[in-house]
């Protein structure tokens, strides 16, 4: 379903509990985004290679900005995902060179130390070896070649709702939208969370 869809769906939920009509499209846009934020997190938890079939693909030529000796930058096309491992919301990066290149992420603390090491000496590896850190809005890539950063490359990203446009398909895992669009619901506190209390506690 799209995002436009999804959002559509939630409202139509809201008007028929709160007649006043009053939820904004951007505060919808930020429950849900939370709400699918935290399904991705479950997916993670359980198998980090499963979150592929969510991503949305990107290709890239000539856009990184030279930033240091062996080093480029690529300003990231969309809001991430924020995944708590190396990758962040970027799940994938390949060359067009095909598998002479290789990518390799890094946290920031292990691409500083990187800069203050003699490790870009030691490197004799091949394929070739790229290091890449993300931020939040940038990758910091390492030992990039002006050769390699020159071709085309292609990037898996597991891209946050508002940072989709209205007619994106929403990846959702398999019977997941009743599940999101309730959990939506408590959010904005129009339904009550299930109760947890386990009402046999003080049955002897």
């Amino acid at each position: 379903m799209t995002k436009e869809y999804l959002r559509s769906e939630l409202h139509g939920l809201l008007s028929s509990i709160d007649k006043t009509g009053k939820w904004h499209p951007t505060l919808l846009d930020h429950v849900l985004e939370s709400v699918i934020n935290s399904v991705y997190f479950q997916v993670h938890a359980q198998n980090p290679k499963a979150l592929g079939q969510y991503i949305k693909a990107y290709s890239v030529s000539s856009a990184l900005l030279v930033t240091g000796p062996g080093r480029y930058g690529l300003s990231i096309p969309a809001t991430l995902v924020p995944l708590p491992d190396k990758r962040g919301g970027v799940r994938s990066l390949r060359s067009s060179l095909g598998l002479s290149v290789y990518f390799v992420p890094i946290t920031h603390q292990e691409l500083a130390l990187m800069e203050d090491s003699q490790a870009d000496n030691l490197i004799t590896t091949s394929p070739s070896v790229i290091y890449y850190a993300v931020h939040e809005d940038v990758i910091d890539f390492k030992n990039m070649t002006a050769t390699i950063a020159a071709a085309p490359f292609y990037l898996d990203l597991l891209v946050a709702f508002t940072s989709l446009t209205d007619t994106d398909e929403v990846p959702l895992p398999y019977g997941k939208n009743m599940e999101i669009l309730k959990m939506a619901l408590e959010i904005l506190g129009v339904v009550s969370p299930k109760d947890l209390l386990d009402n046999n506690s003080d049955v002897k």
